[in-house]
């Protein structure tokens, strides 16, 4: 008997589509080797993340952002405010936003690889080898699915900064790298790089770096909404 009709389109389905089959695969492998990681409570999260989160609880979840709590900024406590609402326990809800991220990181890494290599005949081989290393590197899923750090929050805004000045959306960009500064302090290593494209290729204005602080101050507007002061806040 021949093949049916019926098969033949599944298979010429699937064919023209093994590329981003065996990326939900290898994401869900993925995914599933980070659950496994779920249960661990890191010293962080004992004596600083839960902590919080049961300040958080006592005055009703966004009407803490009115009192400073913890060390991380507005941004992510607005995170944690999100996760007092959620039908799951708080370990839970820290680690899948950082996994969340860890996904954008290595999609944007894939995709900052294409604007790179555009001419590269084999670009789509290299942009899933570079997606599968960033999503398995192993400071990359213990970092969040282990410890319950937030690094992948800021580093992915940080990948998609450069991936839109690479683009030569300039402002996009550095409201992005904006953003990432807005969750930690860190973005700021690496400023020398846009620095050095300015200098280079002289394409963006030295204004645009003034983007940064204002995206600060506006990812900030939850706890100033909330009546924290603005000097505290900041």
């Amino acid at each position: 008997m021949k093949i049916t009709k019926v098969e033949n389109n599944v298979l010429n389905f699937i064919i023209k589509r093994l590329d981003i089959i065996f990326l939900m695969v290898i994401t869900l492998l993925s995914l599933l080797i980070r659950y496994q990681l779920f249960d661990f409570q890191s010293g962080d999260y004992k004596y600083y993340l839960s902590l919080w989160m049961d300040e958080i609880s006592k005055y009703g979840g966004f009407g803490s952002l009115k009192y400073s709590i913890g060390n991380y900024n507005v941004p992510y406590m607005v995170f944690m405010c999100i996760f007092y609402y959620l039908p799951i326990s708080n370990l839970a809800a820290i680690k899948c936003t950082s996994v969340l991220f860890d996904i954008i990181l290595a999609i944007s890494s894939s995709l900052i690889l294409g604007e790179l290599l555009v001419k590269n005949k084999n670009v789509k081989f290299f942009q899933i080898i570079t997606y599968v290393l960033v999503l398995f590197l192993p400071s990359v899923m213990l970092n969040g699915a282990y410890w319950g750090q937030c690094d992948s929050i800021y580093s992915a805004f940080v990948l998609l900064s450069i991936l839109f000045l690479l683009k030569k959306k300039n402002i996009l960009s550095f409201v992005l790298l904006g953003i990432a500064f807005s969750f930690k302090m860190q973005t700021l290593f690496v400023l020398p790089v846009y620095i050095i494209i300015y200098l280079a290729n002289k394409n963006f204005s030295l204004i645009n770096f003034l983007i940064i602080p204002i995206m600060n101050v506006i990812m900030c507007l939850p706890a100033i909404l909330m009546g924290r002061g603005f000097m505290d806040t900041m």
